[in-house]
């Protein structure tokens, strides 16, 4: 492994170890025999391809942050830590999309195209040390996932390898699948997904110039109704204070 990703890249002395061994539900811990840091697709590709031929259980890790026990070593073995393929590749602006690495933190995609007007929706708690591999393991949400969806709205298509080291790629850049999903329903929100991501096409959100508050006194309304048109009965036309 140190031939493959060189000394600093690989992890084995218990006291390092332990840093990696729980997510953010530090109630349950596992720890590894060895972490391990790939920069590219081809060195998670020969790593995978190294385990299998060993036999060593292995399992991906983003920053750790989540709560589901996914990126656990409850094996021992291999944690590939994916927090230094942290970049984004490609931003296609008129339609949207953009295309990043697994480690990538969910906060960073809106800095780098925030200069353009856009910004990337799933923001959830942990926003500024999650990345988007590990939003997509959790299909992660936040509050402006209420009007946009979660990450399972906004992923597209995904470079991933598989359990015997095969780079394959899944959906692209369409909204629109073509033909069966392999995206969504056996990737996203798998909490301990079966491929490793390496690539991943996003959806972004044009900012808006204003942003602010409506606040509002109501004297007199009346919900319910038979229908959803019938809930608001009288809306008062009043306003008491705008904050823009």
């Amino acid at each position: 492994m140190e031939a493959l990703l060189g000394k600093g890249g690989v992890l084995s002395d218990p006291d390092e170890l332990m840093v990696y061994e729980s997510d953010g539900l530090t109630l349950f811990r596992a720890l590894a025999d060895f972490v391990v840091f790939p920069r590219s697709a081809g060195d998670v590709a020969a790593l995978v391809k190294l385990a299998n031929r060993e036999g060593i259980p292995f399992v991906a890790r983003g920053a750790g942050t989540g709560l589901s026990g996914g990126c656990l070593p409850t094996e021992g073995g291999l944690v590939i830590s994916l927090m230094r393929m942290n970049r984004v590749l490609e931003v296609d602006y008129d339609n949207q999309i953009a295309v990043v690495e697994p480690g990538l933190v969910n906060l960073h995609l809106s800095w780098a195209v925030g200069p353009q007007g856009f910004y990337y929706a799933p923001d959830p708690s942990s926003q500024q040390a999650c990345t988007i591999g590990g939003n997509i393991a959790n299909n992660s949400g936040g509050p402006h996932t209420l009007k946009y969806g979660v990450t399972t709205n906004h992923v597209l298509g995904l470079e991933v390898v598989l359990p015997d080291g095969e780079l394959v790629w899944l959906g692209g850049k369409t909204r629109d699948a073509q033909g069966y999903d392999l995206v969504e329903r056996p990737l996203i929100r798998s909490d301990e997904p079966w491929t490793i991501q390496k690539d991943m096409n996003i959806v972004v959100h044009p900012t808006y110039p204003h942003a602010g508050y409506l606040n509002w006194l109501c004297d007199n309304y009346i919900i319910g109704g038979n229908g959803p048109g019938d809930r608001i009965h009288y809306f008062p036309e009043e306003i008491v204070e705008i904050d823009v």
